[in-house]
C-alpha cells in the first residue's frame, strides 16, 4: 500500500502542471513582448519551452499511469511485489512529480516578471507545484536512496514498505 503512496497525491501535481501549460499557451497566443512588440507565440524560444514543458508533463503522466495500471493488475492477482518493485514505484512517483515541477518552473521562468504578478495564475501554479513537490513522498533523494540501497542488495530503510 505505502509503495503507491506517491500516486495518491501525484495527480494534483500533474493537473497543476497541465493547467500551467494551458495558461501559458493562452497568454503566449495573444501577448506581445514589452521591448520588441513581437508576438510571444511567434518566438522560437516560446515554442521550444512549450514543447519541453509538455514533454515533461506527458512523460510524468505516462510514468504515473503505467505504475497504477501495473499495481492494479498485481492487486487483482493477489500478488505482493518484492522490495525492488516497491522502491522502484516510490522512485518513479517522486521522479514524475519532479518532472511536473520542472515543467511549471520552466514556464514561469519563460513568462518573465509577468508570471510573478499576484494576479497571474502562473505564480499560484508555481507555488502549488513547489508545495506539492516538497512533500516527503516526492523527495527524489529519499526515494532514490532507498531504491539504490535495494538495488545494491542492502535493506530498505523505509519502514513503511
Amino acid at each position: 500500500m505505502f509503495a503507491l503512496f506517491p500516486f495518491v497525491l501525484s495527480g494534483v501535481a500533474l493537473g497543476n502542471a497541465r493547467g500551467c501549460l494551458e495558461d501559458y499557451i493562452e497568454v503566449a497566443r495573444h501577448r506581445a513582448t514589452t521591448y520588441s512588440r513581437a508576438m510571444l507565440g511567434d518566438l522560437q524560444s516560446t515554442q521550444i519551452k512549450i514543447a519541453e514543458a509538455s514533454a515533461k508533463i506527458d512523460a510524468a503522466r505516462l510514468v504515473m499511469r503505467s505504475i497504477c495500471i501495473t499495481a492494479m493488475a498485481e492487486a487483482r492477482r493477489g500478488h505482493i511485489p518484492d522490495m525492488a518493485v516497491k522502491t522502484g514505484w516510490r522512485r518513479d512517483g517522486a521522479y514524475a512529480v519532479n518532472l511536473c515541477t520542472e515543467a511549471v518552473s520552466l514556464l514561469v521562468a519563460a513568462s518573465g516578471a509577468r508570471g510573478l504578478f499576484a494576479g497571474s495564475p502562473l505564480q499560484r501554479q508555481f507555488r502549488d507545484a513547489n508545495a506539492i513537490n516538497s512533500h516527503i513522498a516526492f523527495s527524489f533523494d529519499a526515494a532514490g536512496t532507498d531504491y539504490g540501497r535495494v538495488a545494491l542488495g542492502l535493506p530498505s530503510k523505509n519502514l513503511t514498505l
